[in-house]
This record gives C-alpha cells, structure tokens and sequence, in this order.
C-alpha cells in the first residue's frame, strides 16, 4: 500500500474473502459451524446486559451503549451519526478506510476525542472533502505512501454513501491495485478485449472471476482497464503494470476483434492497432525468460443469434463465423504497433529484438489459435439470470450505452451464466501456471 506495504497486504485479502461469492462446499460446511467478524466493542453491551455492570463511558471512542450510539465513534460513517437506520455495507468500509487511514499515518482521519467531538467532525460538513492520508502522515512516511492509496481511501472515506466504493470487492480490488504498483502483489489474469464489441463480456467476465479462490487456494485478482487503471493517470503505464504482473492473459477472441485488424496493410503510417499490440506483447513476454505471463488462455466468442434463430438466446461459432477474416489479415508486420510493442519492452527493460515482433499480422492473430482455448457457445447449457434485475449499474449502462452488435436481456443472461461457467476452466490455468512458477524458482535457486 505504501513502501511498508507487506504491513498491511492482508487487508486486501480479509476483504476479498468477506465478498467474494461462496463455493457450495462452502456454504455446505457453514451449515455445520458458521463464524462471524463483529466489532469487538459490541461485547460490552453484552456484559452489561449479563451483569449489570457499567463498562463504558458515556465520553469515549470505545463502542457506544444502545441508547446512545452503537459502534466506535472516531471509526463510525457520517450517517452513523445521522440517521442509524441508514447504515450499511458502505458505512463498513468507510470504517475500514478509517481503520487503515490511521494505521498508515498514525492518526485519525477526524481528529477528535470524545463522542461528540467525534460526531461534528465526521458528519457535521457533510460537503467537507475527506484528507489525504500523506497530510496526515509523519514526515519520514509521507514519501513512501503512493497515490493509488491515498486515492483508495479517499474514495472510501467519502462523507456520501454513494461516492464510495459500493461493494467490499471492489474496495478490495482497488487495495489490491496499489500491492500490485509496488511490487508485492500481481494479477491472476488480465481480460484483453475490444471495446468496439466485447466490452459487456469482459465485465461479466471480471464480475464471475474477480476475488475468487481456485482449487489450489489462490485468490484471483482480475486485471481489467476500465476498473483498474485510475483517472487522470498514464493509462499506458497502468495497461503495462497490469499486463507484465500477471499470471494468465485471457483474450476474448471475436470477429469483432479481428475485423478493425483486416484494415491493417503493413504500411509505416497507419495507425497502430491497440489489441495487436496487446496480443504482441503477450507473446513476446511468453517467449522471454525475463517475462511474467505464464499463459495465454484465449476464450473464442460468437455472435449473437437473433431471437428467430434455432440456437439463441445462444451465441454462435466463432470459426464458422470469422474464417473469411484470417484470410485477410496481411501477412506483413504492422510497423506502428510493433514500435509500440518495442517501446513498451524497452521500458520495462525486457528485449526488444524477439521473434514476437517481426511476425505478421496474420501470424500473430493465428497464433491464439493453436492455443488451448475455451468456446463460449459451448459453455453452460441453460439460461440465466436477468442481468437488468440482478445488477442495477450494470443495468443503467446498459441502456445508455448499448452492445454492438445488440444483446437483449435474455441474451445477457445466457451470456453471463456462460461466462461463470468458464471459471473453473480459467481456475485450473491460473493454479497451473502457479505451479509452474514455483518449479522454475525451486530449479533456479537449486542452481545457484
């Protein structure tokens, strides 16, 4: 989170294991024996009620009596304060933001020592924009603290419940994001796509996928630009970051993606292509000794079939659908995407000379082909659920900015039960590839 990140790393993780979605081993043991984390503070109440003793003070920053507050003020969200009956997962990490605002600078985000103090300052402005956590901080720590988390926690330290984060995965993810940045944490899959077509599926994708554990109990942090990289940053260095700290790179490959690439001519000055680019640079870091990317996992996407068609709300084949295209795609490299290709390399201090580079751009596009692959319109065998009802954000992009080529309701469902269906398949790559990584470590440090 800061440079003594690894002091509070499994921060991240305690909140992607509270949000992420229960196997049904899991909800099978919790009918057995079931746990819960409760603020602690809660057990005076109880002790009172058990003993009739006093264990509080009415001007404290320890939980609150029933009657007055319940929680512990100086941690408490404004509307805490407000209006009880308003509290909500939000208020929660709003608490947790607290909690680590003040375990990263060594003070309270509201400074304040009593139960009132505590209540004018976290809700008495409620136009008051949350602090910086480096202003706050020691002179010796304001440095080592990075953006990306002072950003974090003042998203979730926002005094209107719907300016933070809305769910535990995605504060989760966000923390995890500013591990990554610092090089104690990487991605267990990046979703590459193209926005023109795929845009819809790789959301669904990145909400089955994200903070999940695969069999070999490893968390699953999904790499997805539109909730990964931050506003007004480098986007490129963000892309780069997430590409080269990943475990497993999973394509969604559609006629959509490959149809902008049939423009390409090989001439020095057209413009680059962004998913070539992609796609390059996933195989020259595959080929490089250097590179982190374990494995390339493509997922190959059909159309959509109209409602009148025998296989809908299903989509179709891919390769009886995008075989005309590979046919066009120019045997030539594509100049400026390999430029960008190469800049990206040398900037990360990889070389820049590999075979991955003078491959065509029929070659390159090719090469997802002769990898193990999932197929979509083979995955899962029923419906699913309304992705209008079951996602109210999701929802209200939906209508504002529509798919192309069009996904109605139904199809939307269908396509995100397929989409969680490809999950235990991505699942067993990722615990590959951790596998493997371990062998090559094993093996180097026998060598030296």
């Amino acid at each position: 989170l800061s440079s003594k990140g690894s002091r509070y790393r499994k921060v991240s993780g305690l909140i992607a294991s509270i949000s992420r979605r229960r196997s049904q081993k899991e909800q099978e043991r919790e009918e057995e024996s079931v746990c819960k984390l409760v603020d602690l503070g809660s057990a005076v109440l109880l002790r009172e009620l058990l003993t009739g003793e006093t264990s509080f003070k009415h001007n404290t920053l320890m939980t609150i009596n029933p009657g007055d507050f319940v929680g512990t003020p100086a941690y408490a969200a404004p509307e805490a304060f407000l209006d009880a009956g308003s509290v909500t997962r939000v208020s929660d990490l709003w608490s947790v933001s607290a909690s680590l605002f003040h375990l990263a600078s060594g003070r309270l985000p509201f400074p304040c020592s009593s139960t009132l103090e505590a209540s004018l300052a976290i809700a008495g402005d409620m136009e008051q924009p949350p602090p910086d956590v480096r202003d706050a901080a020691p002179d010796e720590l304001r440095a080592s603290i990075s953006s990306a988390f002072a950003a974090t926690l003042s998203k979730g330290l926002q005094k209107k419940p719907e300016q933070r984060f809305s769910t535990a995965d995605e504060m989760a993810s966000a923390l995890h994001s500013c591990l990554v940045d610092l090089g104690e944490a990487e991605y267990g899959v990046f979703i590459c796509y193209r926005s023109a077509s795929e845009k819809y599926h790789a959301e669904l994708l990145y909400m089955a996928l994200n903070n999940t554990a695969t069999p070999g109990g490893h968390r699953v942090a999904v790499f997805l630009d539109t909730k990964r990289l931050v506003k007004g940053e480098d986007w490129q260095a963000g892309f780069l970051t997430g590409l080269t700290r990943t475990l497993v790179a999973v394509p969604l490959v559609s006629a959509g993606l490959l149809q902008p690439m049939t423009r390409l001519e090989g001439a020095d000055d057209e413009p680059k292509d962004n998913v070539l680019v992609e796609l390059t640079l996933m195989q020259a870091l595959l080929e490089s000794v250097c590179g982190s990317l374990e494995a390339v996992f493509p997922v190959m996407v059909g159309n959509p079939r109209p409602p009148e068609d025998p296989q809908y709300p299903f989509t179709g084949n891919f390769f009886q659908e995008s075989g005309g295209l590979f046919d066009q795609l120019t045997e030539k490299v594509s100049p400026s995407s390999a430029r960008t290709v190469r800049a990206h390399l040398s900037r990360l201090g990889l070389p820049a000379d590999g075979e991955a580079l003078s491959r065509g751009v029929r070659v390159t596009a090719a090469a997802l082909l002769e990898r193990q692959a999932a197929l979509l319109w083979e995955a899962g065998s029923g419906g699913g659920d309304d992705v209008m009802d079951a996602d109210e954000d999701l929802a209200r992009r939906l209508v504002a900015d529509p798919p192309n080529p069009p996904l109605d309701p139904r199809q939307l469902g269908t396509l995100r039960a397929q989409l969680r269906a490809l999950v235990p398949a991505i699942h067993e790559v990722v615990d590959r590839s951790v596998a493997a990584r371990r062998r090559r470590a094993a093996a180097a440090a026998a060598l030296s």
